[in-house]
């Protein structure tokens, strides 16, 4: 269960994201590129994908934390389609908090 902090954390991690993204985009929508359609859902939090060489199958992100890449969601509500985006090169990565 989550405790009041963590929850705080998500939220405090989600609308930062929201905004990074949003100055990034401008004036301009982001488009699914499968369906068109231009209503996206942001998970409250990162999703950590561990990045493995192919070859020896160890990781290639090292991190304290863990051996994944955090990740931005986003999902398009109309059809699924989702988009990773870097939460480092965002600048999230004081909000990141592995599960």
């Amino acid at each position: 269960m989550a405790s009041t902090n963590d929850t705080e954390g998500q939220q405090g991690f989600a609308e930062r994201a929201l905004t990074i993204v949003n100055q990034k985009l401008g004036a301009r929508k982001l488009l699914c590129q499968l369906c068109g359609d231009s209503n996206w859902g942001l998970e409250s939090q990162p999703a950590y994908v561990p990045v493995l060489d192919a070859v020896s199958r160890k990781p290639l992100v090292s991190d304290s934390k863990q051996e994944a890449l955090p990740l931005l969601a986003l999902t398009c509500k109309n059809c699924g389609n989702t988009l990773l985006m870097n939460t480092k090169v965002l600048g999230l990565n004081e909000l990141e908090e592995p599960s």
